[in-house]
């Protein structure tokens, strides 16, 4: 997972205003041309495509590249190569995670 992000979040470290849906349209097509070699791997969904759905306050959107790695470790590689950045601040850039259908 590449972002997350929901209509009216801050995030002081990113910008000085809350996130509208443009800003966060036009950083993920950020993305989308930063990992233009994977670009058939590139995917935007919302929140409430998948996951527990009882845990949500805000429906988000969600930039993320659909690899198809074996181990955590390899993609937590991945990421570390991609953005230069480990521990915590990895995190900020990417993160591995898996999805599963919608549940309430």
């Amino acid at each position: 997972m590449l972002d997350s992000k929901y209509v009216g979040v801050a995030d002081l470290q990113q910008q000085a205003t809350p996130f509208t849906a443009l800003d966060i349209w036009q950083q993920f097509q950020g993305y989308r041309q930063q990992f233009a070699a994977d670009s058939g791997k590139f995917r935007v969904l919302r929140s409430t495509d998948y996951g527990n759905q009882s845990r949500l306050d805000h429906t988000y959107w969600v930039a993320m590249l659909m690899f198809n790695f074996d181990t955590q470790g390899e993609a937590l590689s991945w990421c570390q190569k991609q953005f230069h950045q480990t521990g915590m601040a990895l995190q900020e850039y990417c993160i591995e995670a898996q999805y599963s259908a919608p549940t309430s």
